[in-house]
């Protein structure tokens, strides 16, 4: 669920409240990424999918998932929001990261979970 821009309400993945302002540091991570940002490009010019990427409300999707950039802080964040969301619940490692990656992309995502599993403190 994704509400305008005005109205600053929370986007939510799963079970998970994400606030505007990290959907807009999601959206400002896209900026980040050349190879994003002409995706991003391709389908607002074009009004159409692209590679299995769409738009729902002016968020970008691959497969139905949320996509990250290359902000590391930020991706560091959200699995940090994950394992300490009540569905989260403090679940180790591994669980985390299946619920993550069900409802957000990012390139190299495991790699990049695996290397900050220990600063989040996952359990």
């Amino acid at each position: 669920m994704v509400t305008d821009v005005s109205s600053r309400k929370e986007y939510q993945v799963h079970q998970l409240q994400i606030s505007f302002d990290m959907i807009q540091r999601v959206k400002d991570s896209w900026k980040e990424d050349h190879k994003l940002q002409e995706i991003v490009d391709t389908i607002r010019m074009a009004q159409h999918p692209c590679k299995c990427y769409t738009f729902d409300n002016e968020v970008l999707k691959l497969k139905g998932k949320l996509v990250v950039g290359s902000v590391e802080e930020l991706k560091t964040e959200i699995l940090q929001q994950f394992h300490n969301s009540i569905i989260g619940g403090h679940s180790g490692y591994e669980l985390t990261y299946r619920r993550v990656r069900d409802h957000v992309y990012w390139k190299g995502m495991q790699n990049r979970s695996q290397k900050v599993g220990p600063t989040v403190h996952i359990c």
